[in-house]
């Protein structure tokens, strides 16, 4: 993002079944749900930039890793 200093990504992950068009572009087979990912990047005063990625439950699975310093807590920043 030009000009934009991105200071934290955040996801909202949700699974739901999947609309009509997803079927058809995502070739889901019947009863197979979705995830729903909401990736939002923002600097320190606001969201500039958010992502909805949609994938088929059936073929992938989420797998998170957080660093946790001291660095990244706010009360001992």
């Amino acid at each position: 993002m030009l000009g934009v200093h991105v200071t934290r990504v955040s996801e909202e992950v949700t699974v739901r079944p999947p609309r009509a068009a997803e079927v058809e572009s995502l070739a889901i087979e019947p009863g197979v749900h979705v995830f729903c990912i909401r990736r939002t990047f923002s600097t320190d005063e606001r969201p500039v930039e958010i992502a909805d990625i949609i994938i088929p439950g059936d073929r992938y699975s989420l797998s998170y890793e957080f660093r946790v310093t001291d660095e990244d807590d706010p009360a001992t920043a």
